[in-house]
């Protein structure tokens, strides 16, 4: 099968957090032939115009992805949990049920445990790409909880998108991919301290940044980009970015986004990088 061409792509830095919408950043590029073009970098709120609340920022950002059809997004939370913890048949069931199944964040977060036997399991995808925790970390469950619940669950349920590789790319809808820009940044040499607010962040920000220049290519429609995405000491604008560019390379090897590889891939999730 050959998949259709696609030029829109979206980087997507997510969160949790109760004002999640001054947290969540998007990236928002155009592929030009060889060139991977940034258009706009801004916070949800700021990009669609919305109140920074999670339970607004949220139903906004699912609607505005189920309406870009010809798009790519590429995500930064995990899509799934390791096979033994799932309690379902298949990916789109365990996402289907996931809000029936997990009322709180707390309660999906303990559930795991429970079921891990107070371990912190990780997914073959996880291992395979240095993710830094599992999908139940206490740095990441939040993450995991909405991004799913919020997201995934109504957009599949609404057969609005394709989440590869656990459906096929339609081709009239968007497509939804996770990433992981530590992944990324690891997989390329990349990775090095650049949240901050310190000058050594800055400079984290902006080597990382010029890497990426180099390496996508990208370049900037708004030379002013550059400086928010450097500017930006909690480092989502650059997440968003990393996003962007993971999610382009992903496009480039499409024969990634056809086929699961492992059948593990279709249960759990696949990093894409």
């Amino acid at each position: 099968m050959t998949l259709p061409r696609r030029t829109r792509v979206y980087g997507v830095d997510f969160s949790g957090a109760r004002e999640a919408g001054h947290k969540i950043w998007i990236a928002q590029a155009v592929v030009h032939q060889d060139t991977l073009c940034l258009e706009r970098c801004a916070a949800v709120a700021t990009l669609l115009g919305v109140a920074p609340q999670r339970e607004a920022c949220l139903s906004a950002l699912c609607a505005w992805i189920a309406r870009e059809q010809e798009a790519v997004f590429g995500l930064d939370f995990p899509f799934g949990l390791p096979a033994p913890l799932l309690e379902a048949a298949s990916w789109e069931e365990f996402v289907r049920t996931f809000p029936e199944r997990y009322a709180t964040p707390q309660h999906f977060r303990s559930a795991c445990y429970a079921a891990a036997e107070g371990r912190e399991l990780k997914r073959l995808t996880d291992h395979e790409n240095d993710t830094p925790w599992a999908s139940y970390n206490l740095r990441l469950y939040r993450q995991t909880f909405y991004g799913i619940s919020a997201l995934l669950a109504p957009l599949v349920s609404q057969g609005a998108v394709s989440v590869l590789p656990m459906q096929r790319p339609r081709s009239d809808r968007a497509w939804l991919i996770e990433i992981c820009p530590a992944a990324t940044l690891k997989r390329h040499d990349l990775y090095m301290p650049y949240k901050g607010r310190e000058a050594r962040h800055r400079r984290a920000r902006r080597d990382i940044l010029e890497a990426v220049q180099r390496l996508a290519p990208l370049r900037f429609a708004d030379a002013a980009l550059q400086n928010t995405i450097i500017q930006d000491g909690d480092g989502d604008a650059l997440d968003s970015v990393i996003a962007a560019w993971a999610t382009w390379r992903a496009l480039q090897r499409s024969v990634e986004l056809e086929k699961p590889f492992h059948p593990l891939y279709v249960r759990e999730g696949y990093v894409y990088y």
